[in-house]
């Protein structure tokens, strides 16, 4: 396996999903923390001077432990998380640091002391409203949406058990107490966005590959825009999506930090560097379209926010995406692959309607695929050849790269809504209206249309979605191993209608429809 960038640290490389997929891919990585590990990379320090940060440079191909410098925004969370935190995970210095914090912010407010209150409370509701994963973690363990550098944190763990078995040590002293929070453990920011973001490097730093070359010169593709000037309009429009936000409440955030100075984790084990995994060097292929629905959705004209949730549910989409065009890849080096027309990922995922009844023909097809592709996925980590002659594999390995492949695109699908339902039976994919508005959003140009016909042929070649005939009866040429040839006459009318309502269909003629991006 070629990797990117070149790492000496293979100290994870003995569980198979890791050895096939990348350092790493975890199923319990939120959709959320995809995204905002992906920004905190790629927003963060590449050197420990501060160069690089906004940037996918840095970073070089031979890098033998390539490393970025992350920000923990632990007074903020304090601040903004610990009122509504898990009761039992609360530690008496945390209790006591929070308060002074909340008096040392009230000094520096010029009100009386019944505005003080207020405003103090004001300000935390505003960042409460922030919160992106929360669930039943304690304070320290939550995470920011990433609407803003300001809001953009590295994982941080906290040992509730430890630090309590020591409170006659910690005695009330916050600097003993730091011992016990953890930066290292990967268990939420698990990697699955750093991936994303190496894999953009390795495309721009690579951008002359004649993989590259020849995608963009095939007709499938030609609506893809990919010169030198790629990277530049990524990092621009990532850039303006975080300043932005940083403009609306920036100045709010390092407030609060500048009086919480007392509150931080520097000098603890593991403070300053992360360390980036790798990807396989062949994701160049996926990280090209990766890099166009990105250079669509920033360049729009929606608000930060709104490209926040777009890109949410483009990096989410991203990842089952990469999980399927590897596995493609390992299939076709072990003479197992047949090239698709229309997809140079050469898998299908056959969508049909939420609504569609339980003895539908395209139910059927859509559970099929989504069979398929789970089953694709739980093969590849069984074939012995896949693995380049490296160690065997073991059962034991295998049980835990289940959970980080086949099952992560099941769980993952679901967390998005792409797989219905979320238990039970008769599980398959679907687009909800949410992920419609964002394959227009992603796969158009802002201020730009094209045919309907246009545009189912652009989801297939970006996703390999059969949503219309043509690539319906690919897609079953592929899931059943001869040729479909199904009619779905009609049964893509329920994404007609969908993209009616989201009011981006234009409709020339009977026979001649339009479907429009209108955020230019």
């Amino acid at each position: 396996m070629q990797k990117f960038p070149d790492v000496t640290d293979i100290k994870e490389d003995g569980n198979p999903a890791i050895r096939l997929f990348g350092r790493r891919y975890y199923k319990d990585q939120t959709p959320v923390e995809y995204l905002a590990e992906f920004l905190l990379a790629f927003s963060s320090p590449k050197r420990k001077n501060g160069e690089f940060n906004h940037s996918f440079l840095g970073i070089s191909e031979d890098s033998s432990s390539p490393e970025y410098w992350p920000e923990d925004r632990i007074a903020l969370k304090l601040f903004s998380f610990f009122a509504a935190s898990k009761f039992d995970t609360r530690h008496p210095v945390h209790v006591e640091c929070y308060k002074q914090g909340l008096e040392l912010i009230k000094e520096k407010i010029s009100s009386d002391q019944e505005k003080k209150d207020f405003d103090v409370h004001l300000i935390q509701s505003l960042f409460e409203g922030f919160v992106g994963v929360a669930k039943n973690r304690t304070w320290a363990t939550q995470a920011f949406l990433p609407a803003s550098d300001c809001l953009l944190a590295r994982e941080v763990g906290w040992r509730h058990s430890g630090a309590n078995g020591a409170a006659k040590i910690i005695n009330g002293d916050w600097d003993k107490l730091k011992d016990f929070f953890k930066i290292t453990d990967h268990n939420f920011m698990a990697r699955g966005g750093e991936l994303l973001f190496l894999q953009l490097v390795n495309l721009f730093l690579n951008i002359d590959d004649p993989c590259v070359v020849n995608i963009t010169k095939s007709k499938d593709y030609a609506h893809l825009k990919i010169d030198i000037s790629l990277r530049k309009d990524v990092e621009s429009g990532l850039s303006a999506m975080l300043k932005e936000g940083e403009k609306d409440f920036g100045r709010l955030a390092n407030f609060v930090e500048n009086c919480l100075t007392d509150f931080n984790l520097k000098n603890i084990a593991g403070t300053g560097a992360a360390k980036f995994g790798w990807v396989p060097k062949q994701s160049i292929t996926e990280s090209l379209l990766f890099a166009s629905e990105i250079r669509n959705i920033c360049s729009s004209s929606h608000s930060s926010l709104q490209k926040t949730e777009l890109l949410q549910s483009l990096c989410c989409m991203h990842v089952l995406r990469s999980l399927c065009f590897q596995a493609r890849r390992l299939d076709f080096k072990n003479n197992k692959g047949s090239v698709f027309s229309g997809f140079i990922g050469n898998y299908a995922w056959v969508v049909c309607s939420q609504d569609t009844e339980l003895a539908g023909e395209s139910r059927k097809i859509a559970q099929e695929g989504n069979r398929h592709v789970e089953q694709m996925l739980f093969r590849i980590l069984r074939e012995p050849s896949a693995y380049s002659g490296d160690s065997p594999i073991s059962e034991s390995d295998l049980s835990s790269a289940d959970e980080n492949v086949y099952k992560l695109f099941r769980k993952l699908g679901k967390d998005i809504g792409l797989i219905i339902p979320r238990t039970g039976q008769y599980q398959r994919l679907v687009l909800p209206p949410h992920l419609i508005r964002f394959l227009v959003y992603s796969l158009i140009e802002p201020g730009g249309r094209i045919t309907l016909f246009e545009f189912y042929r652009r989801i297939f070649a970006h996703y390999g979605i059969a949503i219309a005939s043509r690539e319906q009866a690919i897609a079953l040429e592929w899931i059943r191993g001869v040729e479909g040839g199904l009619s779905v006459s009609g049964d893509a009318l329920w994404f007609e209608d969908e993209l009616q309502r989201g009011g981006v269909l234009i409709e020339l003629s009977d026979a001649v429809s339009m479907v429009e991006n209108p955020y230019k």
